[in-house]
């Protein structure tokens, strides 16, 4: 197998450095020359089938072009091999004499189980053959050494060619294509009796478990609403904490659409964040993007991403021209010289081993830099994937962190990192990333994995996926997810306990939690929130498909049982799901200024920017803005609004083209937009500012109106407009 290795990287190298035309000849020349001696092994008794019959077995993959796929379902790598592998078999079927077949073998003791296989199956909705090859004894019979790995058959099962990684998935692409026509003669059409996983029993409760499907992430408003990741159904839903849907949001298939909450579409989101009582952030991770869900005007917008995977290790482009990888968790917090401010939206990135920022206002930086809103950027972690603590950000590494929380009383975050089995805290001041509980000295071994309570690196955890900060107690909760626990971490003491598992921990902090807890049985949790008050800890109990609530002050655990009483459909609880347009100025003794025309293209984004010069808010006055929309003579429809959060008097923000034409369509059933060669409409800006002078002794309000006229084109190129509206004091108070 190490020769054939060699062949296979040394080809793939070919391939990748030649000119399109001469890259099918290189593999034809390769199938003709190469002397492919290694045979597939005969499948050792102990591995079990999933996705198949009990009739199936090794003998079926004869007369086909077969790709092995090695991967163990908590590498994100894997994952991202996951989407070429559907492209792949919806291009070639089993009957054309092509299959995939999965061999799943394990870092995990936790992934060694079929079940929780047959969950993971089900998730990311692989329908193809798996093995589970618990005792890794595939890998070893054919040389394995990474996840994942990707290993090309013949119809004589014979071994084709081996690339490790999710970096040669182009090349493997190429490969099959002139495979499948170089042994055209050669293949059979005959059908493999598989059984999908989803047809298995996964050990759903009742009827109620159904309505959530692999819910991933919790977050808990100051306002007490509940927000939950249903990942499985591609939604969010949004409930009072009593478990009273207020709204569904999202279609329920996976998709990439930003629109109402009816028709948006996401692709396993997870992590969630409020920002304001009305302001939503989703880690929408297959799609690569960062969504947010805006309950005042009812709207799904994207903010940051590009919409496919990206590799960029550094950022610095701004929201929506900044591409991300497989955004995992959110935590909103504090810049290093205002940590009580929220100006920052924390992204914890396991595509990339990373952390990054984006600004939701202007903020200072690190080393006494400062970026401008909607900028997104490396906040810590070179991208190696390793458990390297480090005084530099940049220096530091992490392996697929997947959950993150914000102590603001002390400027530290908290992150899950799931393949070091460890959690580790970041200063916000200075980036300074530290060893909290888990893991292993030496930065390279991703193996300290297990199941201890203890001190430090005593403390041993397996793929946690979520904390949470209790600020009352000064302690973080852990989903340890592997582990089907949660856990209890002093960071102070760095001690870690037990606390929610199948058995009870009579060791927990009596003075902190007085009445213990029961067991419970926990199936992979992956996400934890803690209320405004630090009385309940919210539990995404997501193989179980349904969220806890744990009382800390009493010490009991109850599911929250989701009523919906609004249908799924409908997405929405009121007749409307758009906001009446209502003005917040008195235009009659508002200052008015007209802006020039811009052209912009149906399909783009605008980025507004407005600033008043020289003018200084009053920190205690609710200063507010908004921005509507009219078509001719019609009554303005409201896009988006929300208050001034400094002094100055300036804001930025981020709109959608289609989602204002769908906002102008559901609103005054202007079906006739939808055949405009061009559409004339006012885009119009209003604030309300409450200010003072600096020679004044009083407060005054000042109403600020700002059209701009905007001619949308369909289907030409262009790229986002800037829409800069900028004003002095002495303008608009003269």
């Amino acid at each position: 197998m190490e020769k054939l290795e060699h062949n296979s990287l040394h080809l793939a190298k070919q391939i990748q450095d030649s000119e399109p035309h001469l890259k099918s000849n290189l593999i034809i020349q390769y199938l003709k020359d190469q002397d492919f001696a290694y045979k597939f092994p005969d499948i050792p008794t102990e591995c079990q089938w999933i996705n198949a019959s009990e009739e199936f077995s090794s003998i079926d993959l004869d007369g086909k072009v077969v790709l092995l796929d090695f991967f163990t379902y908590c590498c994100i790598n894997c994952i991202h091999m996951f989407p070429f592998l559907h492209k792949l078999e919806s291009e070639y079927s089993v009957k054309d004499g092509f299959v995939v077949v999965g061999v799943h073998s394990a870092k995990f003791p936790n992934e060694k189980d079929t079940n929780n296989i047959k969950h993971a199956l089900q998730r990311y909705n692989i329908l193809h053959p798996v093995l589970n090859d618990s005792k890794i004894e595939m890998w070893n019979l054919l040389n394995v050494s990474c996840w994942p790995t990707l290993i090309v058959l013949n119809p004589r099962k014979e071994v084709l060619l081996s690339l490790p990684g999710e970096s040669y998935a182009n090349v493997v692409k190429l490969f099959i294509d002139e495979a499948m026509k170089f042994y055209s003669n050669s293949l059979s059409h005959h059908l493999i009796p598989f059984v999908s996983s989803t047809d298995v029993d996964l050990g759903m409760a009742s009827e109620q478990l159904v309505k959530l499907q692999f819910p991933s992430k919790v977050a808990i408003s100051k306002e007490n609403y509940l927000a939950i990741a249903d990942t499985g159904n591609h939604r969010v839903i949004i409930c009072l904490n009593n478990g009273t849907v207020q709204y569904v949001v999202g279609t329920g298939n996976p998709g990439q659409i930003d629109g109402n909450f009816k028709t948006a579409q996401f692709n396993a989101p997870h992590g969630l964040a409020w920002n304001t009582a009305n302001s939503l952030f989703v880690a929408d991770c297959e799609n690569h993007l960062i969504r947010k869900i805006d309950l005042t005007v009812k709207r799904v917008v994207t903010v940051v991403g590009v919409g496919k995977q990206s590799n960029d290790l550094e950022g610095g482009k701004l929201g929506t021209e900044q591409g991300i990888s497989s955004p995992w968790a959110l935590q909103v917090g504090g810049s290093p010289k205002f940590p009580d401010q929220e100006n920052i939206l924390y992204i914890a990135m396991p595509g990339v081993h990373q952390i990054w920022a984006f600004f939701l206002k202007n903020a200072d930086w690190q080393k006494g830099t400062e970026h401008e809103m909607m900028t997104c950027l490396r906040f810590a972690g070179s991208g190696q994937e390793e458990n390297r603590n480090n005084s530099y950000p940049h220096k530091a590494g992490f392996a697929q962190p997947s959950g993150l929380a914000v102590d603001s009383a002390n400027h530290k975050m908290y992150v899950a990192d799931s393949e070091s089995s460890t959690i580790r805290k970041v200063n916000l001041s200075n980036g300074a990333v530290e060893a909290v509980v888990g893991g292993h000295f030496d930065p390279m071994n991703l193996f300290a994995y297990g199941d201890v309570d203890g001190k430090a690196r005593d403390a041993k955890l397996q793929h946690p996926l979520g904390v949470a900060w209790d600020h009352k107690r000064s302690r973080l909760y852990v989903a340890d997810s592997y582990n089907h626990k949660i856990k209890v971490v002093d960071p102070a003491k760095k001690m870690c306990t037990t606390i929610l598992g199948p058995t009870p921990n009579k060791q927990v902090e009596e003075d902190l939690y007085p009445n213990g807890f029961p067991a419970v049985e926990l199936n992979e949790p992956g996400g934890t929130a803690v209320d405004k008050t630090c009385s309940r800890l919210y539990v995404a109990d997501t193989n179980n498909h349904r969220i806890l609530v744990v009382d800390l002050n009493e010490g009991t655990v109850n599911e929250v049982v989701l009523s919906f009483d609004v249908t799924e459909t409908d997405g929405v609880k009121s007749d409307s799901d758009v906001i009446q347009y209502s003005p917040i100025v008195n235009k009659k003794r508002a200052f008015v200024k007209e802006f020039l025309c811009c052209d912009v293209a149906s399909h783009q984004d605008i980025r507004i920017e407005f600033k008043v010069k020289g003018m200084h808010l009053t920190e205690e006055a609710p200063s507010s803005w908004q921005v509507s929309v009219r078509i001719q003579d019609r009554d303005p429809v409201l896009v988006t609004q929300g208050t001034f959060t400094a002094i100055d008097a300036d804001f930025k923000t981020l709109l959608s083209v289609p989602q204002m034409l769908s906002t102008l369509i559901t609103t005054q059933n202007n079906t006739f937009l939808k055949q405009q060669e061009k559409l004339a409409v006012v885009l119009t800006v209003e604030a309300n500012l409450y200010y003072c002078l600096e020679d004044a002794k009083v407060c005054s309000l000042k109403g600020v109106v700002c059209n701009v006229p905007l001619i949308i084109f369909p289907e030409v190129e262009s790229t986002n407009t800037d829409v800069v509206l900028q004003l002095n004091v002495a303008q608009i108070l003269k």
